[in-house]
C-alpha cells in the first residue's frame, strides 16, 4: 500500500526546527532582532504581558523582600500564575533546557515582547533608566531558577567563557574562600562552583566585597553569576534602545504601531504614583519646619534644614526642592514668600528677583513653555548625580554613612536595630527599603501598604496616618498591578472616516522591518504590503483627505511624513 506523509506534521516539525533554532534557551541577553511576523493584537497583547510582568518585579522587591532570595522568587513566580501570564511563568518555572514546542513559542513571545517595550521605553531617560533596571532584575530572577546544565548551556550559547575553577584549586584556596563567603554554610559551600574571571568584568561585586581578589582575577560564586551576566544585559539593552530611539520616527508613522505604544506608555503612568494638588491638601509656610519634622522623607528634610541654615540652596536642589513643595500644595504666591524669607538674608532682594524669582514661577508653569512640571520621583533622584557641598539626592544613596546615621535618629528612632535595620538596607544597595523601612520606625503601629516610589507619596501618606484624615493625592490612575487595559481602547481613524479598532486589523507586522535600523520601510510601504495581504485596496486622495479632516491637532505630528498621494 502507498502510505504518504501527513502534510500538516511535517510543516509542524520544520516549524519547531526553525524555532528552535532561533530560540535554543529559554533565557536570552536579547542581542538578536526577531525575524518574524505577528498581528496586530498579539503585538497588543505580548507587549501588555511583559509590562505587567516587570511591574510585577517592582512590586514584589518593594513589599521589603531582599531581592532574588527564595521568598522573592516564590512571590514572584505566584504573582505570574495570580496575573496569569502563563507564557513567562512556564520559561521563569523551566529549568532552561525543556526543547518543546510550546517552549518555543514562548521564548518567541519572550523576545518579541521585549523588542516591543525597548520601542516604547527608548523616548526618555527615566523611561530607559526604569525599564533596563526592571528588565535586568527579571533576567537574575530567571538566571537564578535555571539548573546547573541550564547556566552551562546559556554561557555556552552565548560565548561567555567562564569556566568552574578545579577542585584541586578550590582545596587550595579553601580558608581564603570561606573567609570571603562567610555567608555560606559547609553544604553551600561544597556544592556550590567558583569561577575566575577578570576583575575588570565584576566591578559591582568588587565594589560590594563579593568576590575573592588575587592578582587580577576574582573568584565569583556560582551564585553571583546571575549579576555578573546582568552587567553584559545592560549594554546590550542600552544598545536597543539607542537604536529604536533613532528609528521611531519611522515606526511611529504607522499609526497603528503608535496606538499601542501609546497605551503602554499611558499603562506605566498608571502605574506611577503623580501628585497633583487640590484646596483640600494645601500647605502653609508657617506650617513647613512642623511638617518637616513629622512627614518629610529624608531627601526632603535635608534639604529643608540646609536652606534653613544657610539660607541658600543649589540649584539641583532648589528644583527638586520647588517641585516637592508644589506637589505637597503650597501655592505659587506662598513659594514666592517662603524662598524669597530665606534668600535675601544673604543676597540683595533685587538680586533674588532677578536670578530666581523667575525660576520658581517656571517650575510651577507660569513662564517659558508654561508646562506642569511635576516632582521628581525616587528614580530619578536616586539616578542623579549631586555635586559636593549639594544637597540634592537621595540621602540612602548618595551621603556619607556618618551624616545618614544622623538624618535617621533625627526621626526618632529610639532603637539600635531600628537603625540597624535601616543601614542593612543601605549596605545592600536597596535605598527604596531603606527609606519605606525608615516609614515604618517612624509612623508607630502602622504598616506599609503601598510601594514607595515617590517623596510625594512619603509625605502625603505620613499625613493621611498623622491627621486621621484622608489627604492622599491620586495617583495617575489604577495601581500598578493594574495594567491589563488593552490597546484597543485607542480607535484609530479608518479611510472611510469612520473609526475603526485598532485590533479590528488581523494584517501581519513584520518585527524584522518595525524593529531593524538596518532595513527600514517606510510606513507607507509598510501599510501597502498590509493591506494588500489583507485583501484591501489603497484609500483613494478624496477619501485620505476625509480621513485627515476628522483627526485633532496632535495626530498631525504623527501623520506628516505619510504620504498621501497614490
Amino acid at each position: 500500500m502507498d502510505f504518504t506523509r501527513n502534510p500538516r506534521r511535517t510543516l509542524q516539525k520544520n516549524y519547531d526546527a526553525e524555532l528552535s533554532s532561533q530560540f535554543p534557551h529559554d533565557l536570552q541577553l536579547y542581542d538578536k532582532i526577531p525575524k518574524s511576523s505577528i498581528l496586530i493584537h498579539e503585538f497588543e497583547e505580548i507587549a501588555l504581558e511583559r509590562l505587567k510582568a516587570l511591574r510585577i518585579v517592582e512590586t514584589v522587591t518593594l513589599r521589603g523582600f531582599v531581592k532574588f532570595s527564595e521568598e522573592w522568587r516564590k512571590n514572584f513566580h505566584e504573582e505570574l500564575k495570580k496575573q496569569d501570564l502563563k507564557s513567562l511563568s512556564k520559561l521563569y518555572s523551566s529549568l532552561g533546557v525543556s526543547n518543546t514546542a510550546p517552549n518555543y513559542e514562548a521564548r518567541k513571545k519572550d523576545l518579541i515582547s521585549h523588542f516591543i517595550l525597548c520601542l516604547a521605553f527608548c523616548r526618555s531617560d527615566e523611561l530607559r533608566n526604569w525599564f533596563i533596571s526592571k528588565e535586568t532584575d527579571l533576567f537574575v530572577a530567571r538566571f537564578e531558577e535555571l539548573s546547573t546544565e541550564g547556566r552551562k548551556e546559556f554561557m555556552e550559547l552565548n560565548n561567555i567563557d567562564f569556566q568552574p575553577i578545579p577542585q584541586e584549586e578550590k582545596k587550595a584556596k579553601l580558608s581564603r574562600l570561606l573567609n570571603t563567603f562567610q555567608y555560606m554554610n559547609a553544604t553551600q559551600f561544597d556544592s556550590a562552583d567558583f569561577y575566575k574571571v577578570p576583575f575588570k568584568k565584576v566591578l559591582e561585586l568588587v565594589r560590594s566585597r563579593k568576590v575573592l581578589l588575587e592578582k587580577g582575577q576574582a573568584y565569583v560564586a556560582s551564585g553571583d553569576l546571575g549579576n555578573l551576566l546582568a552587567s553584559k544585559l545592560r549594554q546590550e539593552i542600552s544598545h536597543s534602545l539607542a537604536v529604536m530611539k533613532q528609528c521611531l520616527p519611522e515606526t511611529t508613522a504607522d499609526i497603528r504601531l503608535d496606538s499601542v505604544l501609546k497605551c503602554l506608555l499611558d499603562q506605566y503612568e498608571s502605574g506611577t504614583y503623580k501628585p497633583t494638588t487640590t484646596s483640600s491638601n494645601a500647605i502653609r509656610i508657617e506650617d513647613l519646619d512642623e511638617l518637616s519634622k513629622k512627614s518629610y522623607p529624608p531627601c526632603m528634610r535635608r534639604m529643608h534644614e540646609t536652606l534653613r541654615a544657610k539660607h541658600h540652596l543649589r540649584h539641583a536642589a532648589r528644583l527638586q526642592y520647588t517641585l516637592f513643595l508644589k506637589g505637597a500644595g503650597l501655592s505659587l504666591e506662598d513659594a514666592m514668600k517662603f524662598w524669597r524669607s530665606e534668600f535675601v538674608k544673604v543676597m540683595a532682594v533685587e538680586k533674588f528677583e532677578k536670578e530666581h524669582s523667575y525660576n520658581i514661577r517656571y517650575n510651577y508653569g507660569k513662564e517659558g513653555k508654561r508646562c506642569n512640571y511635576a516632582p521628581y520621583g525616587c528614580n530619578k533622584i536616586m539616578n542623579s548625580q549631586p555635586g559636593p557641598e549639594d544637597a540634592s539626592g537621595c540621602p540612602f544613596k548618595h551621603s556619607k554613612p556618618q551624616e545618614l546615621r544622623k538624618l535617621i535618629l533625627s526621626y526618632g528612632i529610639d532603637s539600635n536595630q531600628g537603625l540597624k535595620d535601616v543601614m542593612e538596607y543601605v549596605n545592600s544597595q536597596q535605598p527604596v527599603l531603606a527609606c519605606q523601612k525608615l516609614f515604618v520606625l517612624s509612623h508607630p503601629g502602622k504598616g506599609v501598604e503601598f510601594g514607595l516610589c515617590h517623596p510625594n507619596q512619603y509625605f502625603t501618606e505620613s499625613r493621611t496616618i498623622i491627621t486621621g484624615v484622608n489627604v492622599k493625592q491620586e495617583p495617575g490612575s489604577t495601581p500598578s498591578s493594574a495594567v491589563n487595559s488593552p490597546a484597543s481602547r485607542y480607535a484609530t481613524p479608518s479611510p472611510g472616516g469612520a473609526r475603526e479598532n485598532v485590533n479590528s486589523s488581523s494584517t501581519p507586522l513584520s518585527t524584522k522591518a518595525v524593529m531593524n535600523r538596518a532595513t527600514p520601510m517606510s510606513s507607507r510601504k509598510m501599510l501597502n504590503v498590509d493591506n494588500k495581504a489583507a485583501g484591501k485596496t489603497e484609500p483613494s486622495k478624496e477619501e485620505v483627505a476625509d480621513w485627515m479632516d476628522e483627526l485633532d491637532d496632535s495626530d498631525f505630528s504623527q501623520l506628516e511624513a505619510m504620504d498621501t498621494t497614490n
